[in-house]
């Protein structure tokens, strides 16, 4: 049992690290695309793409740092999750055209949904930057009184739609263990995520 416990441990470690240094990671791959560009075309306007690599950067460790602090501690929960308009702004100036709608708002017992929706969505714009560049990405977020459900959607070709790796399965594993839904498919050219949970304020 302790060996499981430690194998679980060290899964949830990984999941979280990949969602949230991930996500950075491949904003500074998509800066970067924008700062090569610039320099082939036009050096003079490579400054801003390499500044946003540099502050992406510096997030990126100080995300990691926050991370490791909150997995240490007792309480697993919270963690350093921005604001999902935030989240769609980086994503915005990274290259990646983004347009979220948010309904509704988590309640004070939907912590562990709202971490996992940000993750989601993270998880989302990460795939969208990684297998369809330059595509724009519609995310839809709607809060009820309880559930959450989250829809991603980007138009691409098969050739694009990402392979079940550790992003989608980590989404899908997120889902089962607080006994909601996910599924991903293609159809009419548009690759599609969506992810349900139900809330813990619902069983007051």
């Amino acid at each position: 049992a302790e060996e499981t416990a430690v194998e679980l441990e060290r899964a949830r470690i990984a999941q979280e690290l990949h969602d949230v240094v991930g996500h950075e990671v491949t904003l500074i791959a998509v800066q970067a695309e924008a700062a090569a560009a610039a320099l082939r075309l036009a050096p003079d306007r490579a400054v801003e793409p390499v500044e946003a690599i540099r502050i992406t950067a510096h997030r990126t460790l100080a995300e990691m740092r926050g991370v490791l602090d909150v997995l240490s501690a007792e309480d697993g929960v919270r963690g350093a999750t921005d604001d999902l308009a935030e989240v769609a702004r980086r994503a915005e100036q990274a290259g990646i055209p983004t347009t979220l709608d948010v309904h509704g708002a988590p309640g004070e017992d939907d912590e562990q949904a709202r971490l996992a929706v940000n993750r989601v969505v993270r998880e989302c714009l990460t795939n969208a930057g990684r297998h369809a560049p330059g595509e724009p990405v519609a995310l839809d977020v709607v809060w009820e009184p309880d559930r959450v459900r989250v829809v991603a959607a980007n138009a691409t070709g098969l050739a694009a739609v990402p392979a079940a790796g550790r992003g989608l399965t980590g989404m899908r594993h997120r889902a089962e263990l607080l006994g909601g839904g996910f599924a991903a498919d293609v159809h009419d050219g548009r690759f599609t995520v969506r992810f349900e949970l139900p809330l813990a304020g619902a069983a007051r």
